[in-house]
């Protein structure tokens, strides 16, 4: 929720869902220039969903976020899915806007960004 709030202060339109199956019926109603996604998802993992993303909306730029902090396999696995970014929580505003900017500069969509997926429970 924290990422969601800071985002949202800063004039992203934020769209979140607390689970991939609600995640992935936000895209179809409104696909977004971003997402973010949390690795802890409660109905399946945040790297399922990363690949799930990429192979239906191979543009869209996916951030991965994790309580893990930079696990390295994780890492590798997750921008080798196609991953936008890895970041490890806790992270730093400044960490957070240079990602979600570099993201967007290079992403496509026309619906409000970012999609935040956080891990229920989990603050960001």
């Amino acid at each position: 929720q924290t990422v969601r709030l800071v985002l949202a202060t800063q004039g992203y339109a934020v769209a979140e869902a607390t689970s991939a199956s609600e995640a992935l019926a936000l895209l179809v109603e409104a696909p977004p220039d971003l997402a973010i996604v949390d690795l802890g998802l409660p109905e399946t993992s945040g790297l399922d969903l990363l690949g799930r993303l990429k192979k239906e909306y191979p543009e869209l730029p996916v951030i991965i976020l994790t309580g893990q902090g930079e696990d390295q396999h994780l890492k590798t696995e997750a921008l080798a899915r196609g991953a936008a970014a890895f970041l490890g929580k806790p992270l730093t505003l400044t960490e957070l806007f240079l990602e979600v900017d570099r993201a967007l500069r290079g992403g496509v969509g026309t619906a409000p960004p970012p999609l935040h997926l956080p891990r229920t429970g989990t603050p960001a």
